[in-house]
């Protein structure tokens, strides 16, 4: 497991997940101009995201919506995240390393 902040490099600000009983609770997005806070906060583990400001799992939907990400569950009334549906699953890669240009 690793504690990892992730950024966009297209629009430059840190992934961001609202947490329970805050406005917009479960709603991961882009924090403004690249602030940081606990809500930026992410355990990268063996089989998916765990969000420190939401105690739970982010949710990944397939169905095309304009907010692939979700930090609740799939059913009614929404709350975290505790255990790892398929929707929930996600296996981070590491790139390879990229080859020196020094001469």
């Amino acid at each position: 497991c690793r504690w990892v902040l992730l950024q966009s490099r297209a629009a430059g600000g840190f992934v961001s997940v609202r947490g329970q009983h805050e406005s917009d609770e479960y709603v991961v997005q882009l924090a403004r101009e690249g602030s940081l806070s606990y809500r930026s906060l992410l355990l990268l583990t063996s089989a998916g995201v765990w969000s420190y400001a939401v105690g739970g799992y982010l949710n990944f939907r397939v169905d095309g919506a304009t907010q692939p990400w979700r930090a609740h569950g799939n059913d009614e009334p929404r709350r975290q995240l505790l255990s790892l549906p398929l929707s929930a699953r996600a296996f981070v890669r590491r790139p390879p390393p990229t080859p020196s240009t020094s001469e």
